[in-house]
C-alpha cells in the first residue's frame, strides 16, 4: 500500500492523505482534509460529461496501440489531446463552481 503524505498550507502540519469523494449537485468531488486544522484540498472534480471524455480517451489509447500507420496514430493522438484539453477545462470549471 502506498501512503501519501502532505504538508498543510494553512497550519504547516504533515499528515497522511486520506482521499474521499462526495457527490454535490451531480459533481463528484475528490478531496482530502488536513486532520489538524480541517483545511480541505480538492484534488479534482468530475461529472458525467468528463467521465465520458475520460472513457473515450481510454478507448482511443487502446486504438492507438493498434494503429497501422503513423498517420492513423497521429490522428488518434490529436483526438486524445483535444479531449484532454476539454476535460481539463471542464474539471477546472466544476471545481470553481464548487468553490464559489
Amino acid at each position: 500500500m502506498i501512503v501519501l503524505k502532505s504538508t498543510c498550507d494553512k497550519c504547516g502540519e504533515e499528515f497522511e492523505i486520506e482521499v474521499k469523494t462526495e457527490l454535490i449537485k451531480n459533481i463528484e468531488k475528490t478531496y482530502f482534509t488536513c486532520p489538524h486544522c480541517k483545511n480541505e484540498y480538492i484534488a479534482f472534480c468530475t461529472n458525467q460529461s468528463v467521465r465520458r471524455k475520460q472513457a473515450e480517451m481510454k478507448m482511443l489509447h487502446k486504438e492507438a496501440r493498434r494503429a497501422k500507420t503513423l498517420r492513423q496514430l497521429e490522428k488518434i493522438q490529436l483526438k486524445i489531446e483535444n479531449l484532454e484539453v476539454q476535460a481539463k477545462s471542464e474539471m477546472e470549471e466544476l471545481k470553481k463552481s464548487l468553490l464559489s
